[in-house]
């Protein structure tokens, strides 16, 4: 069956890129670095093309439907800049900070990209779910949208836990605007093909914001081990004799996904 084109090609790989994301938590010397203003213009360039390919993918949408569909288009789009505009500054406030400005700028091109997708998905064919193929160490497939949604829940708090006071507000308000686009596309979507389910539709933006909180966490873990770092003059403590390692409850299970 006919893949949908979207999340990278489909649930399997962005499943598998999710993981590799929230997995991806060991932080490195050197991982988050400051942008000279040459690679600011540069990354500045690439978000400009991304942005400009977005809005040609929106004109061609615009232009396939009469006036009652393209009204469902524009309020679709436009949840869409209003939970990017949100999203993009909360989490430039965390990346600045964290000296993560080349990872700010790949997470804003990435998301305007991936939004070009989605708006393509739209006029291609209607997508038919798939039975994904098994294989040793392969990760378990996400069942239908409640499990993604869960997994989804469960990520967003998580980072709840980690964010400094200040920017649980907007973060929560960006999430609120997601779920507004969320809602509209899946309706959109289901509009313009007649489907009777947004199941795999769902399940599929679920698993997309995952990553993204993903991203998420990985920045706000690396800004705490900075501050323990410079609290303690190092992220290591020293351990003497046998005694068992211990865990903090408190901190939150970022790997539990990935194994």
């Amino acid at each position: 069956m006919k893949r949908w084109p979207y999340a990278l090609g489909g649930i399997r790989v962005g499943w598998i890129f999710a993981c590799s994301i929230l997995a991806g938590f060991g932080i490195a010397k050197g991982e988050f670095r400051a942008l000279s203003p040459e690679d600011m213009v540069r990354y500045q360039e690439r978000l400009n093309n991304t942005d400009a390919a977005l809005n040609k993918s929106y004109q061609v949408l615009m232009g396939r439907f009469n006036e009652q569909g393209q009204a469902l288009v524009r309020g679709m789009q436009r949840a869409w800049v209003d939970f990017k505009s949100k999203d993009f500054d909360i989490f430039s406030q965390l990346a600045i900070p964290a000296k993560a400005q080349e990872r700010m700028f790949a997470y804003k091109i990435s998301e305007t990209a991936e939004q070009s997708t989605s708006l393509n998905a739209l006029l291609e064919p209607r997508r038919q779910d798939f039975v994904e193929a098994s294989y040793p160490g392969a990760p378990a497939p996400i069942k239908d949208a409640r499990q993604a949604d869960q997994i989804l829940n469960s990520v967003y708090r998580d980072c709840l836990n980690l964010l400094p006071a200040e920017n649980l507000k907007p973060f929560k308000d960006a999430q609120a605007a997601w779920i507004q686009f969320r809602d509209q596309y899946a309706s959109l979507y289901s509009a313009i093909h007649g489907a009777k389910t947004n199941d795999v539709t769902l399940r599929i933006l679920s698993i997309r914001r995952s990553t993204q909180l993903g991203l998420y966490a990985r920045i706000l873990v690396s800004r705490q081990l900075s501050s323990d770092s410079k609290k303690s003059g190092s992220i290591y403590q020293a351990r003497t004799g046998d005694e068992p390692e211990t865990v903090d409850e408190s901190i939150p299970d970022l790997f539990r996904f990935a194994r």
